[in-house]
């Protein structure tokens, strides 16, 4: 939970970098690191989500016991290449948000998805994502955790 508290932290600086205009290559050396320990925390809650102590990145994402929001989520973030314009990507993204956030009832989960969706659209990432309660809610985790991911992704190829 320490990195995902992390994690957290580094997602809203990323943002604040962004609109503060700082270097983009120190950013983007942020965001791969963020991304990179992202995955790590995606794996291993993966595997306690499904109740499996082993599996590839790949395997765990194609179980047939995981939640379809996720897995659309994940499976979005992994097919995500760096495109010839960070207003492409993020209209890539944004777009994928919202589709996302239709496949659920979860009305506060949507409005996650969508809220940052738009600050995606809008080339930041939601400074909203800082006054979440991430532990209020364990069961929206996994679900919050692939926004999250999918955010990443729309830095890290800055």
């Amino acid at each position: 939970m320490a990195l995902y508290v992390l994690c957290s932290v580094r997602l809203v600086r990323i943002g604040r970098w962004l609109r503060s205009g700082e270097d983009l290559h120190y950013v983007r050396i942020q965001s791969l690191q963020l991304a990179q320990n992202l995955v790590v925390m995606t794996e291993a809650t993966l595997k306690t989500h499904l109740g499996r102590s082993d599996g590839t990145f790949n395997d765990l994402i194609s179980d047939r016991n995981l939640d379809r929001p996720l897995r659309a989520a994940i499976q979005s973030y992994k097919a995500t290449k760096p495109l010839n314009s960070v207003e492409a990507l993020n209209g890539n993204l944004s777009s994928a948000l919202e589709s996302l956030s239709l496949t659920t009832d979860d009305h506060e989960w949507r409005a996650i998805a969508i809220s940052i969706a738009h600050g995606l659209r809008n080339k930041f990432l939601h400074a909203d994502v800082e006054s979440l309660d991430f532990y209020s809610k364990p069961k929206d985790f996994e679900r919050v955790l692939a926004a999250l991911l999918l955010a990443v992704a729309a830095v890290s190829t800055l």
